[in-house]
């Protein structure tokens, strides 16, 4: 029993996950040849880097307003490309499923441009798509992309059948319990995917989940774990999610579907 309550402090509290923490030193700038996103990328990153396109909630167009999340994913080996300029001035114009698209087009081409400062620093083979509420439906949106190997959509769905009948990757769909306005959304989406793995990973804190928690939090741990499992092949990943005696599976806060995974 005591060990099961470490396990639960570890997973719900930021500072006691401290010891696992990524590489905290993360660039956050902007591109003039990307004006309309942001990037993150760890300054030494010891291998090339996977990437990751970002959806933001409300399709803010502020790729800057989950920084914490984003540099955490970042400095785990991703070069993160948010939606939406840093701090822009003008918060009117909504972000759109197609700067996801675009974002993963930039890389591939920046990896192999002669004098990028990310010219051959890159794994083109490692994509992945993920956003917030809003974001979670861009994200959904070009699932269908054949460069994208897994995607993590939070606190969204009730997508058409033609989106998700088209998607061919892995799906983790996280969401925020009875709180969280989507969670019916996301229900319905989980229910209808029948012919890629799916998981639903659940934790009673509303819409926005631990988003804006310090690295994250708890929904931030289950992102890295997955994209560290699902983009390369990590089985301390892995643990968090299958298994008779997976992480998540051990914590009573945390509830768990899956399809598709043995």
């Amino acid at each position: 029993m005591r060990g099961l309550i470490l396990l639960a402090a570890l997973l719900l509290s930021g500072a006691a996950h401290a010891q696992d923490r990524g590489n905290p030193a993360v660039i956050m700038e902007m591109d003039p040849s990307l004006p309309l996103h942001t990037l993150y990328y760890p300054r030494d990153a010891k291998e090339p880097l996977g990437i990751v396109a970002y959806g933001n909630g409300g399709c803010l167009n502020d790729g800057s307003n989950y920084q914490d999340l984003l540099s955490e994913v970042a400095s785990r080996g991703y070069l993160v490309i948010a939606n939406g300029p840093i701090q822009p001035i003008d918060l009117d114009n909504s972000t759109t499923a197609a700067q996801l698209t675009e974002a993963i087009d930039w890389a591939t081409a920046e990896n192999t441009r002669p004098g990028s400062k990310h010219q051959g620093k890159l794994d083109t083979s490692l994509v992945a798509v993920m956003g917030h509420s809003c974001g979670g439906r861009q994200a959904l949106t070009v699932s269908s992309d054949p460069r994208v190997k897994t995607s993590i959509i939070v606190s969204a769905g009730g997508s058409p059948p033609e989106i998700l009948s088209k998607l061919h990757g892995p799906m983790l769909y996280l969401a925020g319990g009875p709180s969280d306005r989507a969670q019916k959304m996301v229900e319905l989406d989980v229910a209808a995917i029948s012919h890629v793995p799916v998981m639903k990973v659940e934790l009673d804190v509303g819409h926005n989940g631990t988003l804006f928690d310090l690295e994250g939090g708890a929904f931030g741990r289950v992102i890295n774990a997955w994209l560290s499992w699902k983009l390369r092949g990590s089985g301390d990943g892995a643990k968090w999610f299958v298994g008779a005696d997976c992480m998540l599976c051990k914590v009573s806060a945390w509830t768990l579907e899956k399809k598709g995974f043995q």
